[in-house]
């Protein structure tokens, strides 16, 4: 299985046809509130230069610092009839304040190598190799804990299928909640809500929306409320998948 991958580096809009998009966003300041408002391309508009990823960058950079580096990353899939490669020597680098696009057909890899930079691959999936390096942390050299810690906290991802990530029985703000507490003790209950409720309005999605359940919501205000957790902790790297 051949990966078929096409980089896209700080473009304003994207337009695809027969393809669909990973969207990787490094954010200019850890402690700042990220804005995905200002960092998702739309899927609209002219069509961009290709440009191999391994052909060097120079395009100037928000900010000099990498925020992520890739490296060789590979991952298989053990079956009877032998292992699949479903990603094989991936690698780029993620400037802090830069927007990077993985483009590609369906089955090329893309949720794969999101997944992979989640340490979330199942089996009989595996990371045979490579280097993910998330600012000072090397995330394949992680303990299970680490990695937990570091999830939401310093790298998150938005999940193509938002519907099926979302608790059916827990109200949209507790699974907010959740998130933040598994990662930030000693906050009060009304400085929670207030987090949730900024969280909301900053998706667009009205307070009141803490209060509901997944199956009362739309698909997309689904997504929206996926975005919210997504950066409920403002993390340094946001994976759109």
């Amino acid at each position: 299985c051949k990966t078929s991958l096409l980089l896209y580096k700080n473009t304003a809009v994207l337009h695809v046809t027969s393809a669909w998009c990973l969207v990787v966003v490094g954010t200019t300041d850890h402690h700042e509130r990220t804005d995905l408002r200002g960092s998702l391309p739309g899927f609209h508009g002219p069509r961009p230069n290709r440009q191999s990823a391994h052909v060097e960058d120079t395009m100037s950079h928000a900010d000099g610092r990498i925020a992520l580096r890739v490296e060789d990353l590979r991952v298989h899939f053990h079956t009877e009839r032998g292992p699949v490669r479903a990603v094989e020597g991936v690698g780029f680098e993620l400037y802090a304040g830069e927007r990077l696009g993985l483009v590609g057909e369906s089955g090329s890899g893309k949720t794969t190598t999101a997944m992979a930079l989640m340490r979330l691959i199942r089996t009989p999936g595996r990371i045979e190799s490579g280097r993910v390096q998330l600012g000072d942390l090397e995330l394949l050299s992680l303990s299970d804990e680490q990695m937990r810690q570091a999830r939401f906290a310093r790298i998150s991802l938005i999940p193509q299928g938002v519907m099926n990530s979302l608790n059916p029985v827990m109200r949209v703000g507790a699974q907010i909640i959740d998130t933040i507490q598994a990662h930030q003790e000693g906050l009060t209950r009304e400085q929670l809500q207030e987090r949730v409720h900024e969280l909301l309005g900053f998706v667009e999605l009205d307070p009141s929306t803490a209060q509901m359940y997944p199956h009362e919501l739309s698909g997309g205000m689904k997504q929206r409320v996926g975005m919210a957790i997504s950066v409920a902790l403002r993390p340094q790297v946001i994976i759109a998948d």
